[in-house]
């Protein structure tokens, strides 16, 4: 009689466990969830702190949950490319709003944002208050990067002059060397690259970073627009909101910039 009274004991515990959410034991193995991203420090990279201040946001949020984050990074061409094929990536960040892409790939809540400006020659400044006065400069993009609404408008019907790089330190050694005029860029890559690259040791005086923005740009996570893309994406949602996202990313930036910040 105990035996069976333990065994329904036993059996009535079982069915009331099982109406929590299951939590890995400490020490256990959690499930993993995989995703892409590109070389972009100090926002993202495989050798950085936590490869990178919005890595660490999406891990932390991911964990919250109760997965594990693995990231893969490629060129960001190829990041995008790794949403069409059977990769097992789930998604990839950090990522600029853009209405075309939305159309394609289902958006997180922000986890972070990204002050985006201009570089120009120190001894040869390009002051301006609105976009068009940029008309008849030779601005440095990097291809395949969404920039502003406004900016990107402007290049698409032809009222800007833009060159297409690979990357930012690219645009930033043409900037020095007088190649463009000008330069669109993070204001956070931007100190990176000055503190980071040899190419710019003795030479942070040749360029500058200009005090009006083009805009502050909200980061982003981006799933398939599948219905697997949007499960993913309200798991992490919710995880977003569990870590309080924007205030650990303005937290885990202020730690990556330090104190030799180039200030603009």
């Amino acid at each position: 009689m105990k035996i069976v009274k333990a065994g329904v004991c036993a059996i009535l515990l079982c069915m009331v466990l099982a109406t929590f959410p299951f939590r890995a034991a400490a020490g256990d193995a959690l499930p993993v969830v995989t995703m892409a991203s590109l070389e972009w420090p100090p926002y993202s990279g495989a050798s950085l702190p936590g490869q990178g201040v919005s890595v660490c946001v999406a891990r932390k949020a991911f964990e919250a949950m109760g997965y594990r984050l693995e990231v893969r990074f490629f060129p960001w061409q190829r990041v995008l490319s790794q949403m069409g094929m059977d990769s097992g990536v789930i998604g990839y960040m950090p990522e600029y709003d853009s209405a075309e892409r939305r159309e394609s790939y289902s958006y997180s809540t922000p986890i972070g944002v990204s002050p985006l400006g201009i570089v120009e020659p120190a001894d040869k400044p390009w002051p301006w208050h609105e976009l068009r006065d940029l008309r008849g400069a030779r601005i440095g993009v990097v291809a395949g990067y969404v920039n502003t609404p406004d900016f990107d408008a402007m290049v698409e019907y032809r009222q800007l002059w833009v060159e297409p790089v690979m990357d930012d330190e690219t645009n930033l050694r043409k900037v020095l060397e007088g190649r463009i005029d000008l330069a669109v860029i993070d204001q956070h890559v931007f100190n990176w690259i000055l503190r980071s690259s040899r190419f710019f040791r003795g030479r942070r005086d040749g360029v500058r970073f200009q005090d009006r923005l083009l805009g502050e740009n909200l980061l982003y996570a981006c799933f398939a627009g599948t219905v697997e893309g949007h499960h993913w994406r309200d798991i992490f949602n919710e995880g977003l909101t569990r870590i309080n996202a924007m205030a650990l990313h303005k937290s885990l930036m202020q730690k990556a910039e330090g104190k030799d910040s180039i200030k603009r």
